[in-house]
């Protein structure tokens, strides 16, 4: 009896010292935005809320999966529509941060303005696939997917591939460090304009959990199409998350303005 109530004790102490993270997460979350908690809350749960319906979707119907994670179907144009959105306020915030007189975090983000570009670029093959234009035919000899885009072509892929992990592990941890350790105040302040908001740690993690997961081990046979697709998903987290970083970012702007 008395090593069950000990185990129950500590399943207790657990228990609050999770429901406190939490608390003290949702808190810090909401004292960066200074929008509504449910807003906050709704942005922390909406990757997995992504995630499940995309699983959802290929468990229900094969051709449903599709529609959601195929070539110009859902899941990219809602990318597309959300990397473009990102750049629209990267270039808010550049013109924010060049009335603040921060001309070096403004070429920052003129950088990140222009991956954007390329980022949409490269989604659609530079508009292949609207204007209906032939690859050529030594880059269809170098692409993997037969298209007019670089991202795929191989070798450049695997390179791409490693330094998504490298990207993701970093915005993952990013936050974090800067939230709960010291290190703000070894920095100039104007490196917080780089400090992603700790709500979006959810979509950073899904984002590195997979790429590491389809770069370094091993792809099964089984079910090689599900998962290869489902990429499309991941993509749409991290456009979701160039966003609300995008937009959180814009916000501070307007307020210090």
């Amino acid at each position: 009896m008395e090593k069950h109530s000990t185990e129950l004790d500590i399943l207790d102490t657990m228990r609050k010292r999770h429901n406190s993270f939490l608390d003290q997460f949702f808190s810090d979350s909401l004292e960066e935005w200074h929008f509504s908690e449910t807003f906050v809350k709704a942005v922390w749960v909406l990757p997995f809320i992504v995630l499940f319906l995309g699983v959802l979707s290929g468990l229900i119907d094969k051709e449903l999966y599709k529609l959601v994670t195929g070539e110009d179907r859902l899941g990219e144009s809602l990318q597309l529509l959300f990397f473009a959105a990102g750049l629209i306020l990267s270039l808010l915030v550049i013109r924010r941060l060049l009335s603040f007189g921060n001309p070096g975090i403004a070429a920052l983000y003129l950088i990140i303005a222009v991956g954007l570009f390329l980022l949409i670029g490269e989604e659609i093959s530079w508009g292949q696939r609207i204007f209906g234009w032939e690859t050529s035919k030594d880059m269809s000899e170098l692409n993997r997917q037969n298209e007019t885009n670089f991202h795929n072509m191989y070798g450049i892929e695997t390179v791409l591939n490693w330094l998504q992990i490298l990207i993701g592990a970093f915005a993952l941890l990013l936050a974090p460090i800067y939230k709960y350790t010291n290190i703000a105040e070894r920095i100039p302040v104007s490196f917080a304009w780089t400090i992603p908001p700790l709500c979006l740690t959810t979509y950073f993690a899904a984002f590195f959990s997979w790429r590491f997961y389809r770069t370094v081990l091993p792809r099964p046979d089984k079910y090689r199409f599900a998962i290869s697709e489902f990429s499309e998903i991941i993509e749409l987290i991290l456009a979701l998350a160039i966003f609300f970083f995008m937009l959180y970012q814009w916000h501070r702007a307007r307020l210090r303005h």
